[in-house]
């Protein structure tokens, strides 16, 4: 089951580390985006989910002890006063988009007439979930089920193409 904590922004690694050296399976979910300077376009890695970790165990009890060794601040994501895990259809839903590195690569797809066909990368076939393209800065922004609440992620999307459906009337 994964678990989230919440960390200080910025120290995500760091604390991951820590708990590393424990036995504790952790990671920080990331997802790629294009960057523009230097001339050149650059793919990026940004932090997904600001301020928080992930942790897969079964046991929630011993890595609460392991956090309380670790020197830095943590807060366990309730709901009410139990712990709460991801669902497994959330969980299933970050594996397939981020794979087993946790990365959110960037996809490539074409824009017709406002619509979004993805035709290649961790976005493919789903489509539904996008609610915002900015072809410029190369980025989707997605509604997805996080934690049991709707909330919005932003992902690398690059359009390669714009197509529009010319109608015309006799």
């Amino acid at each position: 089951m994964w678990y989230v904590i919440q960390v200080i922004s910025g120290k995500e690694e760091n604390i991951c580390a820590q708990l590393r050296q424990y036995g504790i399976e952790c990671f920080v979910f990331y997802y790629e985006k294009k960057k523009r300077y230097h001339k050149e376009w650059h793919v990026l890695k940004e932090r997904m989910f600001p301020g928080y970790i992930f942790v897969d165990t079964l046991d929630i009890g011993m890595v609460v002890d392991k956090c309380r060794q670790a020197e830095e601040f943590f807060k366990l994501v309730r709901g009410g006063e139990e712990i709460v895990s991801l669902s497994e259809e959330e969980e299933a839903f970050f594996q397939k988009i981020g794979g087993t590195e946790h990365i959110i690569k960037m996809s490539y797809g074409t824009s017709c007439d406002g619509s979004i066909r993805v035709s290649s990368g961790p976005l493919q076939d789903l489509e539904s979930f996008i609610v915002y393209v900015n072809r410029h800065k190369r980025i989707a922004k997605l509604n997805i089920k996080w934690l049991g609440k709707k909330k919005e992620i932003k992902v690398g999307l690059e359009i390669t193409a714009k197509y529009e459906k010319k109608l015309f009337s006799e």
